[in-house]
């Protein structure tokens, strides 16, 4: 695999869990989430024209975006009441696994993809994964804020699985070039949170938070495209299989779960990195011959 490939994947992990970190941070949830949402579609406006005027987008595409787009704003709520009930270094890696599980079902559902034994033994050690994140909460040891925060978790693994299956539609069948997508969809969510947010709140309490983490926010609107245009860019790299990048991607859980132990001084160090490293090995095999 090329070396600058497996450099932009790594940079990438590290950008997204750093802005896992940041909305972890933040102080009023739903207003950070469409503070970013707004932050990305104003940073990256040039760069989205720029893909535009050279790759129109077919009128299908325009159908695909707006439901991803809608599935992306529920993800991006769910992940920010996630992070309000639950630690990072729980609700980061629980999300992190379910997504590839459950993408891996609706592909056989939806796309007639098949499984392979080793997709079947990757999936086995994301479920063993889960399990081990589970078990204080089996012998009583997590209160219901957290327990809360795992159903949010688990919302969010299944909008990443179910946007994962529009995207490839979209990208590999329709046609739409991935960088312009991924703005478009995004753009979409903009739309979608940030009245939502307006109505339940107010306009006051996005100034409010503004005040408080508007640069956290921009940082979060900036690192959150800019996280997943690096991994598009190494994938386009012709000794880059997307067989090696998916499970590379997973590293990303690791710096989740180290920064919310190192940095948040969160609990349960061992039982955490250990479901880390099972949901890596279980994404690399899942991607391998899954």
């Amino acid at each position: 695999m090329a070396g600058v490939a497996v450099i932009l994947v790594l940079i990438s992990c590290v950008l997204h869990a750093g802005w896992n970190l940041l909305v972890k941070r933040a102080g009023d949830m739903e207003a950070f989430t469409a503070l970013y949402l707004l932050a990305s579609s104003v940073l990256y406006l040039p760069m989205a024209i720029a893909f535009a005027v050279r790759h129109p987008v077919p009128a299908a595409g325009w159908i695909l975006i707006a439901i991803s787009g809608t599935l992306y704003a529920v993800y991006f709520v769910a992940l920010g009441h996630a992070y309000r009930d639950a630690d990072l270094s729980y609700a980061y890696p629980l999300a992190r696994g379910i997504g590839p599980v459950l993408t891996v079902a609706l592909g056989v559902s939806f796309l007639r993809e098949r499984v392979t034994a080793a997709g079947l033994t990757g999936i086995a050690l994301v479920l063993l994964a889960v399990v081990v994140l589970q078990a204080p909460a089996m012998r009583g040891g997590l209160g219901r804020e957290m327990r809360r925060g795992a159903c949010w978790a688990s919302l969010v693994g299944l909008m990443y699985a179910a946007y994962s299956v529009v995207d490839k539609i979209a990208m590999a069948r329709v046609g739409v070039h991935p960088v312009l997508y991924l703005y478009l969809a995004y753009l979409i969510s903009t739309a979608v949170v940030t009245p939502v947010v307006v109505m339940r709140h107010g306009g006051r309490s996005l100034a409010a938070e503004w005040r408080a983490n508007g640069a956290a926010a921009t940082a979060v609107g900036l690192l959150n495209v800019g996280a997943y245009v690096l991994v598009l860019y190494a994938m386009a790299m012709p000794r880059a299989p997307v067989s090696y990048i998916v499970p590379l991607r997973t590293v990303s859980v690791l710096f989740g779960v180290a920064g919310g132990l190192r940095l948040l001084g969160e609990e349960g160090t061992w039982s955490r990195i250990t479901a880390a490293v099972l949901i890596m090995l279980g994404v690399a095999a899942i991607a391998w011959k899954g």
